[in-house]
């Protein structure tokens, strides 16, 4: 979804700029404003390149995410049946997908 809001040039960026960023960080941990910062600085430094216009804030967008909550997806593989099990969880509202086999 990201990449297409912005240019793929200002989404390679951002992208970059948050892991450069978070391998500087002696634990790896990072928080998500860290993230929409990479992205925004990104987007400033390419005059705008977002696909959504003048003024854009990339916490904005972000940051509805936050609020509803964001899918957690878990994958199991099989070696014995060479299958692969994706379930899909909302990090806030607990099990909201299903299961593909």
């Amino acid at each position: 979804m990201f990449y297409y809001s912005f240019t793929a040039l200002t989404f390679a960026q951002g992208l970059k700029i948050y892991l450069n960023e978070a391998a500087s960080n002696p634990l790896g941990v990072t928080e998500s404003q860290q993230l929409y910062d990479a992205f925004q600085r990104a987007v400033d430094s390419n005059n705008n390149g977002t696909a959504m216009g003048n003024g854009y804030k990339v916490s904005e967008l972000f940051g509805s995410w936050e609020q509803e909550g964001y899918p957690i997806l878990h994958v199991e593989r099989s070696y014995n049946n060479h299958r692969v099990r994706f379930t899909q969880v909302n990090q806030l509202q607990g099990k909201v997908g299903s299961e593909v086999e």
